[in-house]
């Protein structure tokens, strides 16, 4: 059929930048966000009941779908005070917590959270125990809204930058058939996209055209890093770019432009009916564009250049967020994941020993650790062994603060 073309020539324009640092952003961000909604699963809980199969009893503790575990389990009788807490510092937003007190004298901190909720989980707690015809209770404490919206957002990002990976131009294929028509075919990452055919035209000029693209990540008074894109030039219609935008395949551009500029019989650029021929216009002049991008090719790889972006500045870069990303995971998700919600602060005045690591007096150390009550030995020469051991209570999602002393009586200094 007359309509149908068949290419006599292909001319291919590339290797293209292929954005690996986009796909691996995005990865990394798609991955986080999938963490993080994890972490918002786990929520904290105190369950009573005085008709039931525990009847009489209560439990506290956190729950997730990996790991449950429970930070402790009383008598509904043993709870002598609940008591309001308000707690406001910093910049952050105010919250509010329930505080157990038991006729021991311990404390349980319960339905942590902002400061209205938190209020009303109070004063449904403080009814319970305080009229006895309260039957059960459940409290929840979740991630806020605010958490949530976060992990939407890196998920968003996520998404965005794996998509503008996938749609990168990596190569671009011009073919030729005989009626002079052409068909340009994008590739994205190897994938051809959808062929795009250019009627038959008066070519008058294959032109390549350059640019200064200053990196984000590198100052402005620095040499920038040049960047063309293949323009087809005709006379009866609009301008045809092989890309949409710039990209730093100077080579790669001007090679293709040779090519078609042969193929389309212009072997060099055309001059429009009112320019009249110069004599110093000889067949074997560079093209000022190609002298302009080869000038800032070398000026930008010249040896010793401390942002040369052939140093890896940008890979640098792109090592400090995967550090970032890193860092937010073990100290956000990993916790959660083990279930070490609780944070331990020891400050040794005397010799502390725990889980067989000792403290000298004067020294001290910090560590997330699950919830519950742990035993730790402080040297007392007064008892027998010398050793005398202390309990401290790590509350889920707070941190205990324990001075290492020997206890003549009453329950252990912490807070």
């Amino acid at each position: 059929m007359a309509n149908e073309f068949h290419p006599l020539r292909a001319v291919v324009f590339g290797p293209l930048p292929r954005r690996f640092g986009t796909l691996a952003l995005g990865l990394a961000l798609v991955a986080l966000a999938g963490l993080l909604s994890l972490v918002t699963l786990h929520r904290r809980f105190l369950d009573c009941d005085r008709t039931g199969p525990e009847a009489g009893w209560c439990r506290s503790g956190s729950e997730d779908p990996w790991s449950r575990t429970v930070e402790r389990r009383f008598l509904v009788s043993e709870v002598r005070e609940v008591r309001w807490v308000e707690l406001r510092g910093g910049k952050s937003q105010p919250r509010g917590e329930t505080v157990l007190v038991f006729a021991s004298g311990q404390e349980l901190r319960v339905a942590n959270g902002g400061l209205e909720a938190a209020r009303a989980a109070h004063d449904r707690i403080k009814l319970f125990f305080d009229q006895p015809g309260g039957t059960a209770l459940r409290e929840e404490t979740r991630q806020p809204a605010w958490f949530w919206l976060f992990v939407l957002g890196a998920l968003v990002a996520g998404l965005v930058c794996l998509a503008l990976f996938a749609a990168a131009v990596t190569a671009v294929r011009v073919e030729l058939d005989a009626d002079g028509r052409l068909r340009l075919t994008r590739f994205h990452h190897g994938v051809p996209g959808r062929a795009t055919r250019v009627e038959a035209a008066r070519w008058l000029q294959v032109r390549v055209e350059t640019s200064a693209m200053a990196p984000w990540y590198q100052r402005s008074t620095i040499p920038t890093v040049p960047t063309a894109r293949v323009v087809l030039v005709r006379a009866d219609g609009p301008d045809v770019p092989l890309t949409a935008g710039f990209v730093p395949a100077v080579a790669a551009a001007h090679r293709a432009a040779a090519e078609l500029g042969e193929a389309l019989g212009l072997l060099r650029p055309a001059k429009t009916e009112t320019e009249a021929p110069s004599a110093n216009d000889d067949a074997g002049d560079d093209d000022p564009a190609v002298a302009e991008a080869d000038e800032q090719l070398a000026k930008a790889a010249t040896a010793g250049n401390p942002y040369n972006p052939k140093i890896p500045v940008k890979t640098l870069v792109w090592i400090g967020i995967g550090v970032t990303v890193v860092s937010l995971i073990f100290l956000v998700v990993v916790p959660r994941l083990s279930g070490e919600t609780g944070r331990l602060t020891v400050k040794c005045v005397h010799r502390c020993r725990f889980r067989g690591a000792e403290c000298l007096p004067g020294g001290g150390w910090s560590s997330p650790i699950q919830p519950g009550v742990y035993g730790l030995e402080v040297w007392n020469p007064e008892v027998p062994g010398n050793w005398q051991e202390v309990l401290v209570e790590v509350r889920d999602g707070g941190t205990t603060h324990f001075t290492c002393r020997p206890v003549t009586g009453g329950p252990a200094t912490s807070r």
